[in-house]
């Protein structure tokens, strides 16, 4: 088992509490272009950067499937059940029942109209990271490392540009898990060649993100890049600005007034995959409106407590803590 460094966890944990502030509709318009500038991309470029080749493919199908699909799984039945049973027999809705079938949400949207596919299920992602780690490795395994780095990208390009010009879709965030492979590349690439790269070169990556993100917006499950490279290379300098701002949380470790931060995040990020089910599920009923809460930054916090809450106890369950790797 790899060992965990803080850093990324700190990273995953910044980048989950944006996913979940990201879903609300009516958050300031600088606040959204910031997190849609990085948000996403990140967890595919941080788990391309613990990227080991695995010279068995199907030994990296059987470890990616009990690392992320069951999880997905689990999460799945529930969604399932509410697309059946809320809407299908309390509510005579029918429009739920093939985008949940069809996978996370998402819809076919070779024959619907994209906007539907924006409403998938946040577990997309763990589908799509599938897809994407057992393909890269597929590749990089069979065809060698420098087919690969080239491949990769022409294959997510080319993906992009299929989906927006003629709705070609797949299920269970297979095109998106496609579309994410230039980022599992980049972040392989990074931990190659990230060593060579000093801080004010770091600080300058992360001013530049500072100044161009308004100017994009990244929604990997629609394949929406406003303008692919430049976005491409925003949410790069993105991930690489979070990186800057978590190691200098990191070192506030050893301050215990300002410890509190580095270490819940750290805690947040290894869970992320617990509280990004838990979001899932939860965002299917209108929890907040029945005790009558509207405010969003009071939703925000709510929501922040039952996903630690929820965290904290599926850690302490034996069956939970085993299938979302809380062990």
């Amino acid at each position: 088992m790899t060992k965990r460094q803080p850093v990324f966890d700190v990273m995953k944990g910044i980048a989950i509490i944006a996913v979940v502030l990201g879903h609300f509709d009516d958050i300031p318009i600088l606040l959204s272009r910031l997190i849609y500038s990085f948000h996403m991309p990140l967890f595919f470029i941080v788990s391309g950067y613990f990227y080991h080749p695995i010279d068995q493919p199907l030994l990296k199908v059987q470890r990616d499937f009990k690392r992320l699909i069951l999880p997905y799984l689990l999460t799945f039945g529930v969604l399932v059940c509410n697309a059946f049973f809320l809407h299908f027999i309390v509510r005579s809705d029918h429009s739920h029942i093939l985008p949940t079938l069809w996978g996370g949400g998402g819809f076919p949207t070779g024959f619907h109209e994209k906007s539907l596919r924006a409403n998938s299920y946040p577990i997309w992602f763990l589908c799509a990271l599938f897809w994407c780690r057992i393909l890269f490795n597929a590749s990089y395994i069979k065809l060698g490392r420098r087919a690969t780095l080239i491949i990769a990208p022409i294959i997510s390009v080319l993906v992009i540009w299929l989906y927006n010009k003629w709705l070609i879709d797949l299920p269970f965030a297979l095109v998106v898990g496609l579309s994410a492979l230039i980022y599992y590349e980049a972040g392989l690439l990074i931990k190659q060649y990230g060593k060579r790269v000093n801080r004010k070169l770091l600080l300058a990556v992360f001013a530049f993100w500072l100044m161009t993100f308004r100017f994009v917006k990244i929604d990997m499950v629609v394949c929406e890049y406003s303008n692919f490279f430049f976005a491409f290379l925003v949410s790069l300098c993105g991930t690489v600005g979070i990186y800057v701002l978590s190691k200098g949380l990191t070192q506030l470790k050893s301050i215990k007034l300002f410890s509190v931060v580095p270490e819940y995040l750290t805690w947040l990020g290894s869970g992320s995959m617990v509280v990004l089910c838990v979001h899932t599920v939860e965002r299917c009923y209108p929890v907040w409106q029945v005790v009558g809460i509207s405010d969003r930054w009071i939703i925000f916090l709510c929501r922040m407590v039952l996903y630690t809450l929820t965290l904290y106890l599926f850690g302490r369950i034996r069956i939970t803590s085993r299938i979302f790797g809380l062990e």
